[in-house]
């Protein structure tokens, strides 16, 4: 149908400036009283449409992200959300993690779904 065709458009073009969305947010739990609370939110980054990963090695949160349209891979300190780290992957479709999780594995490595495959990252 034609909704359906035109949010797989919006999604596979979420690089572009028109249709990047913006901003990332940490949440904590209080069991207290039972609610969300904001701990940071970092409105300047764009992770379009994947799912970002934590990692406790290096306190950082990370996500497959877009700046001036070209894929990059993001990072941010997960106490303050500030941006810390991007390497720039390329323009091509294949950077798009078409809402696949990135993965943090070990030696500085990670790994996320695209719209074309697995690709593997090394952070450098």
């Amino acid at each position: 149908s034609l909704p359906v065709t035109v949010d797989l458009l919006r999604v596979t073009f979420t690089n572009l400036r028109r249709f990047a969305p913006y901003g990332a947010e940490r949440f904590q739990w209080d069991p207290t009283t039972r609610r969300l609370r904001t701990v940071w939110a970092n409105r300047e980054v764009s992770c379009p449409n994947g799912i970002p990963s934590m990692s406790a090695a290096s306190n950082m949160a990370y996500c497959i992200g877009q700046r001036n349209s070209v894929w990059t891979l993001e990072g941010m300190d997960w106490d303050t959300g500030e941006s810390r780290f991007y390497k720039r992957l390329g323009l091509a479709l294949r950077y798009n993690s078409f809402y696949s999780a990135i993965v943090v594995g070990p030696n500085r490595e990670m790994a996320s779904g695209t719209s074309s495959g697995i690709m593997r990252l090394t952070v450098s």
